[in-house]
């Protein structure tokens, strides 16, 4: 899914800190590129979904089997508030 959402202009990070693996999702519409959109952090193999509105506020989405599931929820919701 990496590839399809490279071509539609998003791009990912990843950070590790403590064990724990945070994935970021980024598109150049939202605020310019220099916020991400939204987040998903690996729990045990199990994926936390977070998208973040325009004031920088983050908002639990919940849990997906995987990453592409958690992406799809945090596009789906930036895209139903008007975000990308």
């Amino acid at each position: 899914m990496q590839k399809e959402l490279a071509g539609a202009g998003y791009r990912t990070t990843r950070e590790v800190e403590s064990g724990e693996e945070t994935i970021f999702l980024w598109h150049p519409a939202y605020h310019d590129g220099f916020m991400a959109i939204g987040w998903a952090i690996n729990h045990a193999g199990r994926w936390g979904a977070y998208a973040r509105n325009r004031n920088g506020d983050g908002t639990r989405l919940g849990h997906a089997d995987s990453l592409d599931q958690a992406f799809v929820a945090i596009i789906g919701w930036a895209a139903e508030h008007g975000h990308v």
